[in-house]
């Protein structure tokens, strides 16, 4: 067996077993972001992580109006607005994203992303069918 052969066959074998994984990134559901000038209403289900190319990144986690499981990317400007208000698992939540912003520097244009989150506490059940945690440990 050549060294081509044995590099296909440990090829083949990552490739049976990433399909008998199936999309490790399934359980996030849909990307949910905003585009400029737009909102997401729903639930806050927590901090996910995603695979990808380049290696794990933190996301946050959603339910849509309709009960959806979805997903938001971590910018600098969502991160600082969920860091403020701290959302629970279960609380409503609106995000609002604004118009992007651009600026230059070094030469290079770069751009902001604009966004308010505000919460409310809500203890209907979660749209996956479990109870919300009150916080209560009784």
């Amino acid at each position: 067996m050549s060294d081509w052969d044995e590099l296909l066959e440990q090829a083949r074998a990552r490739l049976t077993e990433q399909q008998e994984a199936g999309d490790v990134n399934a359980s996030l559901g849909e990307e949910m972001t905003p585009e400029p000038g737009g909102h997401l209403a729903g639930r806050w289900r927590g901090k996910g992580q995603m695979a990808t190319k380049r290696g794990t990144i933190d996301v946050y986690l959603v339910w849509n109006r309709d009960g959806a499981p979805g997903f938001l990317y971590q910018s600098a400007r969502l991160v600082r607005e969920v860091d403020a208000e701290r959302p629970e698992v279960g609380d409503r939540v609106l995000v609002l994203r604004g118009e992007t912003e651009e600026f230059e520097k070094d030469g290079e244009t770069h751009q902001v992303f604009p966004y308010v989150l505000r919460r409310e506490p809500c203890s209907d059940p979660l749209p996956d069918g479990t109870a919300a945690d009150d916080g209560i440990p009784f």
